[in-house]
């Protein structure tokens, strides 16, 4: 098993247990966001370490590293939704722009 299955399925459980102990009322937005970032990173993880997962995988590691970034940022200003937010939508654009550049040769652009 490789190492960001391994790494997915502990940050998968971890936020799975934070649902159920520290965010486990919407009152406190930062604390869903906080655990809910680590379930996503986690399963993102996952899906980036599946031997099945080869056409996308650069475009998951960077919206995964993307949020844990954004998750940390937020976590380090006290103001979760922005950094996770932001995470988020650079994530986001980084995985568009990874996802559009292919190797011209899988797309028939041959020369």
């Amino acid at each position: 098993m490789s190492w960001p299955r391994v790494a997915g399925a502990l940050l998968a459980v971890s936020g799975a247990a934070g649902f159920l102990t520290v965010a486990d009322d919407l009152h406190h937005v930062g604390e869903v966001l906080g655990v809910g970032s680590v379930f996503f990173v986690g399963i993102l993880l996952l899906v980036a370490g599946s031997p099945k997962s080869r056409s996308g995988r650069l475009a998951v590691w960077s919206l995964a590293g993307a949020v844990a970034v954004g998750a940390v940022a937020g976590a380090a200003t006290d103001n979760m939704p922005v950094g996770v937010g932001g995470g988020l939508i650079i994530g986001l654009v980084m995985a568009a722009v990874a996802g559009r550049r292919r190797d011209p040769e899988r797309r028939g652009d041959r020369k």
